[in-house]
């Protein structure tokens, strides 16, 4: 979980339906804001997001994937996210790679 702190709304990685919500104060209703579309290395898809930061200097979401081992930038608004760094869906130990980061 992470708060914009500009607005307050709350963002929950969702691991196992491979996505993240935001929820406005005092709502208890989230909206999909990143993933959602199952688990894939697509543009538009997330794999078993873990953790979260929200970076206000971009206005997005810097994600974790467990499964697919990358951290992903997803700014607010997009339907696609861009990977920073990892190979989707191969562990490792070189500085190029994660192993469920």
């Amino acid at each position: 979980i992470v708060r914009n702190p500009n607005t307050g709304t709350l963002y929950v990685a969702d691991r196992t339906n491979h996505r993240v919500l935001s929820f406005a104060p005092g709502s208890s209703t989230g909206n999909i804001v990143a993933g959602g579309n199952g688990c894939g290395a697509n543009a538009n898809q997330l794999c078993s997001p873990y953790g979260l930061i929200y970076d206000s200097a971009s206005d997005s979401l810097i994600i974790s994937t467990y499964t697919y081992h990358t951290i992903v930038r997803w700014p607010l608004g997009a339907t696609n996210g861009t990977r920073l760094i990892g190979t989707p869906g191969l562990s490792g130990n070189s500085p190029t790679q994660f192993n469920i980061p």
